[in-house]
């Protein structure tokens, strides 16, 4: 995993969690729905990314054998511990245990060069593809 997928991936929780969101769907359709409308997202906005597309782009792709966003999922997962908790025996849900105090530390790095605006444009369309509520933030 490529270091701006590893620094989305932290954003994109940073993300969540200052929209309210708690919790999000792990390893199911609803994730999957998530995953592929932040797919979508991707492609109408990948030249806004810059140099970071093409590292980006394994983030979106889906695996051809199993039909998921491995890449995605994995670097989700690799948060376990950290910035989430897969607390429930068959990883359905992850909960976001970042603070608001925190999420600002993160998105307030300039370790990646993708402005706020539109790591949070990722973050609502994964909510709107997952069927998350969220507080939408401008």
């Amino acid at each position: 995993m490529y270091s701006s997928e590893k620094v989305f991936i932290m954003k994109f929780i940073a993300c969540l969690q200052k929209m309210g969101v708690g919790d999000i769907p792990y390893d199911n359709v609803r994730f999957n729905n998530g995953a592929e409308n932040m797919q979508g997202y991707f492609r109408e906005n990948r030249s806004q990314l810059g140099l970071h597309s093409n590292e980006l782009a394994m983030l979106f792709m889906k695996n051809p054998l199993n039909g998921k966003f491995s890449e995605l999922k994995e670097g989700i997962e690799r948060q376990n511990g950290g910035l989430m908790a897969f607390d429930n025996p068959h990883y359905v849900h992850a909960k976001i245990k970042l603070d608001e105090s925190g999420a600002d530390y993160i998105l307030n790095q300039e370790n990646i060069d993708i402005p706020k605006k539109l790591l949070f444009q990722f973050s609502k369309a994964f909510c709107e593809g997952a069927e998350i509520p969220y507080r939408d933030i401008q």
